[in-house]
């Protein structure tokens, strides 16, 4: 078991699912920017404004794709991957509430 800090670390890793022409699902394991509650509020508001290729820089620092994540290779994840936009927002907020998924069976507050 990790050591708990009250404050969380600034990035993590997650795993985002992204279907494929011809029924497969690749793998790419993103560097995720941690939010705060107040931040994660103010960046789904915003989430609506921005175009698929900028919200991805905005929520990940890195992934593990030889190219470096760049405005320009996000544009080319998603002209070739038309299911990646959702897969990495779910990977992302997913992220961000996984220990509070983990914990609520055995959280008294509900």
């Amino acid at each position: 078991m990790a050591k708990f800090k009250l404050k969380a670390d600034p990035t993590f890793t997650a795993p985002a699912k992204i279907p494929m022409a011809g029924g497969q699902v690749g793998e790419i394991v993103f560097t995720f920017k941690h939010r705060t509650k107040t931040e994660l509020d103010e960046f789904l508001k915003q989430l609506p404004e921005l175009t698929d290729a900028e919200a991805i820089l905005a929520m990940a620092s890195g992934w593990d794709l030889e190219e470096p994540l760049t405005l320009e290779n996000a544009h080319v994840l998603l002209e070739n991957h038309y299911s990646a936009p959702r897969a990495i927002v779910d990977a992302y907020v997913g992220g961000l509430f996984q220990a509070l998924e983990k914990n609520s069976a055995s959280s008294p507050l509900h």
